[in-house]
């Protein structure tokens, strides 16, 4: 659902009211976007709870702001979370084999 309600246009629309709360045409004059393109996201967002509408204005909800945020530092700041890489080495235990020649080794100086 996310990948579908989230795209370029609601990224630009949250951005833009993330600084301020504005009614429509703030939006299409801040935003760029055409009219229809504007409706059409802004009113998606608003159904998936990303964005409150009030009377004639929007502003971002909580869950709408997270997720901004949380694409700003991917897209923006180019934060990608690192991956935690431990490496571990497993004990191997000597093989009696391994006993005899090692002796065997220590013996003859070798």
């Amino acid at each position: 659902m996310l990948l579908g309600v989230f795209d370029e246009s609601a990224y630009i629309i949250i951005g833009s009211l993330t600084r301020s709360t504005q009614s429509f045409s703030e939006l299409l004059s801040s935003t760029n976007l055409p009219k229809s393109s504007l409706y059409v996201t802004l009113m998606k967002l608003v159904e998936n709870g990303l964005v409150i509408r009030n009377g004639a204005y929007f502003v971002v909800s909580n869950k709408g702001d997270y997720l901004y945020k949380t694409f700003y530092e991917i897209i923006e700041k180019g934060n990608l979370p690192q991956p935690k890489i431990e490496i571990t080495r497993e004990e191997q235990k000597e093989s009696a084999i391994s006993k005899l020649f090692n002796g065997i080794k220590k013996m003859f100086g070798r």
